[in-house]
C-alpha cells in the first residue's frame, strides 16, 4: 500500500507540488482576513476611546465655563449688595428689593445651567454610545460652552453701569 502510494506520487509530482503551495497560499490568506477583521476592530475600538475621551474633556470644559459664568454672576451680585449698602439710605432698603441687574444675571446664570444641562443629555453613558452619537454629543456640548462663554461678558455689575454715566 505504502509502495504503490510513493509510485503514484513519484510519477504524479508535478501535480502535488503545485496543490501543496495552493493549499499554504490559501492558509496564509485566510490568517491574513483575520488579522485584518482584527485590526479593523481594535481601530474602531481605538476611535471610539478616543471619543470618550475627547467627550469627557469637552464635558469638563463646559463644567468649567458654567463655574466661571457662576463666580461671575456670584461676585455681581455682592457687588450690586454693596453698591445698595452704599447708595442707599439705611431705612429705606427693603429685604427683598433686588435691582433689575441682579435678576437679569440670576436668569444668566439660569440660561447657562440649561444649556449645560441640555448638553450632557446628550452624553449620558459614554460607554453604551455609538461614533455617530457621540460625535452628535461633542458637538453639542462645544455648542453649549460657547454660549455658556458669550453670557459671561452679559452680566452686569454696578462699576460697568457707573462707568457707562461717566462717559
Amino acid at each position: 500500500m505504502f509502495q504503490n502510494l510513493m509510485i503514484w506520487a513519484s510519477e504524479n509530482w508535478k501535480e502535488i507540488i503545485p496543490n501543496i503551495i495552493a493549499g499554504a497560499a490559501l492558509f496564509y490568506a485566510y490568517r491574513a482576513y483575520h488579522s485584518s477583521k482584527d485590526a479593523a476592530k481594535a481601530a474602531n475600538s481605538f476611535a471610539l476611546t478616543d471619543l470618550r475621551i475627547r467627550a469627557k474633556d469637552s464635558m469638563n470644559e463646559a463644567d468649567r465655563s458654567f463655574q466661571s459664568l457662576q463666580v461671575s454672576c456670584d461676585q455681581a451680585r455682592a457687588d450690586w449688595e454693596k453698591h445698595k449698602i452704599k447708595t442707599t439710605p439705611p431705612l429705606s432698603r427693603g429685604i427683598f428689593d433686588k435691582p433689575e441687574q441682579v435678576l437679569s444675571n440670576a436668569r444668566l446664570e439660569n440660561m447657562g445651567r440649561d444649556l449645560l444641562d441640555n448638553a450632557k443629555k446628550h452624553l449620558v453613558d459614554l460607554e453604551k454610545l455609538n461614533t455617530t452619537e457621540l460625535t452628535q454629543g461633542l458637538s453639542e456640548i462645544k455648542t453649549a460652552v460657547i454660549k455658556i462663554e458669550s453670557l459671561i461678558p452679559k452680566v452686569e455689575s454696578p462699576t460697568e453701569i457707573i462707568h457707562r454715566r461717566i462717559r
